[in-house]
């Protein structure tokens, strides 16, 4: 009877224990048929994420009493078509990139606390800058209908969205909805030499959300010898009931190179789904101002809570040298390219 008693009393502890953290699986898996059209070259395969990245994540909390608890946050993006894992950067410069193959956690790898202060994070994170470029104010945000003001962009090498080697502090939310989060990130190269501070930055963004409104505003900075890296944006976003809209503008410079860009975005549900558009551009002041517009559209359709089938439709069009191009083809200075995605998307 002892025995019992005292096995039933560690089951009870840890039963206890166990109510006071909590570590859960999520994800995504994302295939998608592509085709992409240019005036060089086309080119048509299965691709991965072209309504969402195909990813999953291991998430965990403790409570550890008085209002304070601990979190981790790992999170690996992979490519459904190959099984192949994503790449990510060691240091935030050329020399710390990897390639693509084995398993890494590039979208978030953080351990941090959380507060009624806020809270504090380290690890590889989501740049500040990511919420105005890849996150709430793109319809697409990925596959073939991501805006070309993202796309590209000059950022998509230097850290616009993810940062490793961070160290992060995001406020509760005050005045009935707005929050801060400020970043500093480090190259972590020896000291004594001209690349010292290559890969390292800071960056801040504000953000508002109450209601139907949601915005926000960044700025970002990533040190290289060659040229400092800088952001700048903001975008904003209203849901009227029978359609959200979004409006994204941004600059973004490297050395003596400075491009802007602008997107407007609209979600209309329709049906079991939802139909997105957007409207991109970018422009840089290099030679000649090369200059790519986009025009996306798509349907998304809910065949449950968590498995859709979807489409998209874009068209790229350059003037002054630009030769963007979609879905791996490629295209002449000035001329036009399209892409198509169809695909099946499931969160699990």
């Amino acid at each position: 009877m002892k025995k019992s008693l005292i096995c039933l009393s560690v089951l009870g502890l840890s039963v206890a224990a166990h109510a006071q953290s909590s570590v859960s699986l999520s994800g995504t898996a994302d295939a998608t048929l592509t085709r992409g059209t240019g005036s060089l070259t086309s080119r048509s395969g299965v691709g991965s994420g072209g309504n969402a990245t195909s990813k999953f994540a291991l998430r965990g909390t403790e409570d550890l009493g008085g209002g304070l608890s601990a979190m981790f946050w790992l999170e690996s993006g992979f490519l459904i078509d190959s099984g192949s894992g994503q790449a990510t950067s060691t240091n935030n410069q050329p020399s710390g990139n990897t390639t693509a193959g084995g398993l890494t956690f590039n979208r978030r790898a953080i351990v941090g606390l959380v507060g009624p202060w806020g809270e504090v994070h380290l690890g590889r994170e989501w740049a500040p800058m990511y919420d105005a470029y890849t996150g709430r104010y793109d319809p697409f945000g990925v596959g073939v209908g991501i805006g070309i003001n993202y796309s590209a962009s000059i950022t998509q090498a230097n850290g616009a969205v993810r940062v490793s080697n961070a160290a992060g502090y995001t406020t509760p939310k005050v005045l009935g909805g707005l929050s801060a989060n400020v970043q500093k990130w480090f190259g972590e190269n020896p000291s004594g030499t001209a690349t010292a501070r290559d890969g390292t930055g800071e960056g801040i963004r504000l953000n508002y959300d109450s209601g139907p409104v949601s915005a926000v505003a960044h700025w970002g900075r990533t040190d290289y010898a060659a040229g400092d890296a800088v952001y700048r944006a903001a975008a904003a976003s209203y849901n009227f009931g029978p359609a959200k809209a979004s409006a994204t503008l941004n600059r973004d410079s490297q050395g003596a190179l400075t491009q802007k860009g602008a997107l407007v975005g609209v979600w209309v549900p329709l049906g079991a789904g939802e139909f997105k558009a957007s409207y991109s551009r970018l422009r840089s002041d290099a030679a000649g101002e090369p200059t790519a517009k986009k025009l996306a559209v798509g349907y998304v359709y809910n065949l449950s809570k968590r498995t859709a089938v979807y489409t998209t439709l874009a068209h790229v069009n350059n003037t002054g040298g630009s030769r963007q191009a979609l879905n791996g083809a490629t295209t002449a200075a000035n001329q036009s390219s399209n892409g198509f995605d169809l695909g099946i998307r499931h969160n699990f």
